[in-house]
């Protein structure tokens, strides 16, 4: 596996890990969460589209994710997240009483 500032994340069923880079600010090389969304040009944005959008894009694109949860915000509140290499088909939705996850599905 490949570590990244002391983290690995590994996919259920994958051999392989994920890369995640803990980065100090986006490259402004990268498309904004905001103008991805206005590309696809809703007429009436929801939240969900948002979610849909980096579910999607997420499978073909290297992305910066932001974490919101305390402990993983300490550690590496932006990081550099490459999920293109990974052999898996999407993303299954799992819910709690409290949050919902996403989480690859091979």
């Amino acid at each position: 596996g490949n570590k990244s500032h002391g983290m690995e994340m590994r996919l259920p069923s994958e051999k392989d890990f994920v890369n995640m880079d803990k980065i100090d600010f986006v490259p402004p090389i990268m498309q904004s969460h905001r103008e991805l969304l206005e590309s696809l040009k809703h007429e009436h944005l929801k939240p969900m589209h948002g979610v849909d959008a980096f579910l999607q894009h997420s499978q073909h694109r290297i992305v910066v994710i932001k974490f919101l949860d305390p402990h993983n915000a300490r550690q590496m509140p932006l990081c550099l997240v490459d999920f293109t290499e990974a052999d898996w088909m999407g993303w299954v939705v799992r819910n709690t009483s409290h949050d919902t996850f996403f989480e690859p599905m091979r």
